[in-house]
C-alpha cells in the first residue's frame, strides 16, 4: 500500500515538500516548473523543458531531502509522486514515551 492509498494519507504538499507544477506558455509547448515549498523564504523554482525532466529532478531532490514529491497543473489538485519521508521503525523504550 502506498501513501496515496492509505486512509489517512497526506492529501496536499506540506511545507518543504517538492511540487512539479506544469505550466503551458504557448499552444503545444509546455514549461515545467519545480517549486520547493519552504514556508519562511518563499518558493524556489527551477525550469525544465519537459515534465519528465522536472519529475526526475523532483524525485531526486525529495529522496535526498526526505520529503514528498508532488505533481500538479493547477495548484488545487495534487498527485503524490513519492513519499520519501523516513519513518522511525525502531522500538521505543519506556523513557521515550508514546
Amino acid at each position: 500500500m502506498t501513501a496515496a492509498t492509505e486512509p489517512n494519507a497526506q492529501a496536499s504538499p506540506a511545507v518543504g515538500d517538492i511540487v512539479v507544477d506544469v505550466h503551458t506558455r504557448q499552444k503545444g509547448q509546455g514549461l515545467a516548473l519545480v517549486y520547493v515549498h519552504t514556508g519562511a523564504t518563499g518558493a524556489h523554482h527551477d525550469r525544465f523543458r519537459t515534465r519528465e525532466e522536472a519529475v526526475a529532478y523532483a524525485l531526486t531532490c525529495a529522496k535526498s531531502q526526505r520529503v514528498c514529491a508532488w505533481l500538479t497543473d493547477n495548484w488545487w489538485d495534487h498527485v503524490l509522486l513519492e513519499d520519501c519521508r523516513v519513518v522511525d521503525t525502531r522500538p521505543r523504550t519506556m523513557s521515550e514515551g508514546p
